[in-house]
């Protein structure tokens, strides 16, 4: 019986216009969206792989006596799998430049932006979580209360047939009729994709394709069973239609988005222009400190002239490299404390506010899969916290083998109402050059580590699933089909 009513389920949606309109909106606009997020891919890809190519010349044409280069660079690769879902892309840099104690990100815009860059790109996430989640709901929503209201539900209820065999024909019925679409539309992108060349069945590429593929049908699953509830506990269509559509603009449009406002207004913190110029506040009056420490030592030292100039010759400045050092040490380790403890403080308070954006967007099953599916991709939170840990580890092994080893004195000598500001700048004579500094290598988050990242995120789809299919099991059973 069950059989029999799985058929009846698939024929009566097959033959509606919901169903032509699914069908038509999954042909459509997933082989688009993985074609047109191919082409994005490969255009950033080629992009920043002639980035990194010129630079590495330029390297080599600095070890043989040429080209200067001025600072250090680093490249991330972009993730193969943006190819079908964007998350992070737009907004991660894809190369930085290190210089004394500052990075300077290249490409990509509002790295701190938690949230928004998720839930806006014709991906296949976008297509899933919008398009396909509506289209469920709306097969769902007068599937108990739709057939209450024709009198079929009496009729089936009067045969043999029980309760919990007709909600199950109903669930896998309605499950079967939106994966058959859903299923063929991805074969379809997937080929467009393997026209293209795209390596899908590389093994870093296909397990996490099927974890993303699995993880959609869970979506799916979880929000077929929302419908089904929201139709057991109504007794109109209209009225199951109005309440869905409610909870769905909460769940899937409105929670994800404002979850980050929320974050903002509970927790402010301040902005990323602001607290660099705050870092360079702090800098500059430690540096003019220190430049009076400095001219003070060469007044005693007789070794600024009685015009105000400071400077000479050989033996005078081997004197003043001698005579800088125990000075300059003592604010060099004020400034890199001072800075290291007002970017530790601004770390932590804007790690705190994600995370509280991050714990708000959670209680919608639209976030959750969010999150899954993108850092499955390596596009999502996980790749992004990754990378910028890869950058800082990187930006202390450079500042220890290199610019600790380069220097720049700023002073202001004074001789009665004139002022004479001065510069001196230098480097060990142990320094290394830029090519025989090591390279910035970095690999993006793996399946295994994405996984464990988003246990609580898979997990809450989970019991969301079984919480909605519970409900509604019970909901029917007491339905009142009058």
């Amino acid at each position: 019986m069950l059989v029999t009513i799985i058929r009846k389920e698939i024929l009566e949606h097959v033959v509606s216009l919901r169903f032509f309109i699914l069908v038509l909106l999954c042909i459509v606009l997933i082989p688009l969206g993985f074609y047109v997020n191919f082409k994005n891919y490969s255009t950033k890809a080629q992009s920043l792989s002639s980035l990194e190519r010129d630079y590495l010349s330029a390297l080599e044409e600095s070890k043989k006596g040429g080209r200067y280069i001025a600072g250090v660079q680093g490249f991330r690769k972009t993730p193969p799998l943006n190819a079908l879902i964007s998350g992070y892309e737009d907004s991660l840099p894809n190369s930085f430049s290190i210089s004394k104690e500052e990075i300077e990100w290249r490409g990509g815009e509002n790295r701190n932006e938690i949230i928004a860059p998720l839930f806006g790109h014709l991906d296949l996430l976008f297509i899933i979580n919008i398009v396909i989640t509506l289209m469920a709901l709306l097969m769902s929503f007068d599937s108990i209360v739709g057939e209450k209201e024709k009198g079929t539900l009496r009729l089936t209820l009067s045969n043999s047939s029980s309760r919990s065999t007709i909600i199950l024909g109903k669930l896998l019925g309605g499950y079967i009729t939106i994966l058959i679409p859903y299923i063929l539309s991805v074969l379809i992108g997937i080929l467009i994709l393997l026209i293209f060349g795209y390596p899908l069945f590389d093994r870093g590429i296909l397990f996490p394709f099927i974890g993303i593929i699995i993880s959609s049908f869970i979506q799916i699953t979880l929000i077929l069973h929302l419908g089904m509830f929201i139709s057991s506990r109504t007794h109109s269509s209209l009225s199951a239609f109005t309440f869905l559509l409610f909870i769905w603009v909460i769940l899937f449009l409105g929670i994800p988005r404002l979850s980050g406002i929320i974050s903002k207004v509970i927790y402010p913190v301040k902005d990323e222009i602001v607290f660099k110029r705050e870092k360079e506040s702090v800098r500059r009056e430690i540096e003019k400190e220190k430049g009076a420490k400095l001219v003070e030592a060469l007044e005693r030292e007789n070794m600024i002239g009685k015009e105000g100039m400071i400077g000479g010759g050989r033996d005078w400045w081997n004197k003043y490299r001698k005579l800088r050092k125990p000075i300059v040490k003592i604010f060099e380790e004020k400034i890199a404390n001072s800075l290291l403890k007002l970017q530790s403080d601004y770390d932590r308070r804007m790690t705190n506010q994600q995370i509280l954006a991050v714990i708000i967007s959670r209680i919608s099953p639209a976030s959750c899969f969010a999150y899954l599916l993108s850092d499955l991709a390596g596009t999502g939170p996980g790749e992004r916290e990754k990378f910028f840990q890869s950058v800082r580890t990187y930006q202390n092994l450079i500042e220890q083998k290199f610019w600790s080893k380069t220097w720049q004195d700023q002073m202001t000598v004074k001789r009665g109402k004139e002022s004479m500001n001065f510069g001196f700048g230098g480097s060990d004579e142990d320094i290394p050059r830029i090519y025989e500094l090591p390279l910035f290598s970095y690999s993006s988050i793996t399946i295994g580590d994405a996984i464990k990242k988003r246990a609580v995120d898979l997990a809450i789809l989970i019991i969301y699933t079984a919480i909605f299919f519970v409900v509604t099991y019970y909901s029917f059973i007491k339905y009142d089909v009058r």
